[in-house]
């Protein structure tokens, strides 16, 4: 029973992610990030960008606790984004490649940091502020990001 409920969260989550653009869209795979075998999902279809929805050409990227970037996005339909993927780390590897079970995980949208609302996890709404971990049990979480102010640029002394 516990298997055909995942494998039903799993087609739900899929036919949510088709009607909103999101599979096949960019996830970045570049140097910023290492794919191992083990990995979370995110994914959003109202995240905002001071005050707007999250523009077309942004990147998101997702942040363990250590600032290994474990995950990362070019947004290609206003105000959404994904499916990303959320690396975990290897341990079989002495490099630190990403995320272990129940770090909390960061977002930043264009390297300002974003404030996550979770909205549901395979599926199932979640109660308001729950905290993003990174769980393998846990395979698709649904997170809303917002940036109210950019960073700005520190100032640099002049000569």
């Amino acid at each position: 029973m516990k298997s055909q409920r995942k494998w039903f969260v799993g087609i739900a989550a899929c036919l949510i992610c088709l009607s909103a653009g999101l599979l096949g869209a960019n996830a970045v795979r570049s140097d910023n990030v290492n794919p191992t075998n083990s990995w979370v999902d995110f994914y959003s279809t109202a995240s905002t960008y001071l005050g707007a929805p999250v523009p077309v050409g942004a990147e998101i990227a997702i942040f363990d606790p250590q600032g290994v970037r474990c995950g990362e996005f070019i947004v290609n339909q206003a105000g959404a984004y994904g499916i990303i993927p959320c690396y975990g780390d290897d341990p079989t590897t002495p490099l630190d490649e990403g995320a272990m079970l129940g770090d909390v995980l960061h977002f930043t949208i264009n390297g300002s940091a974003a404030q996550t609302e979770a909205i549901a996890v395979n599926g199932v709404p979640v109660a308001s502020g729950m905290v993003v971990i990174w769980s393998p049990v846990q395979e698709l979480w649904e997170v809303n990001l917002h940036v109210e102010v950019s960073k700005t640029p520190t100032p640099t002394a002049t000569p």
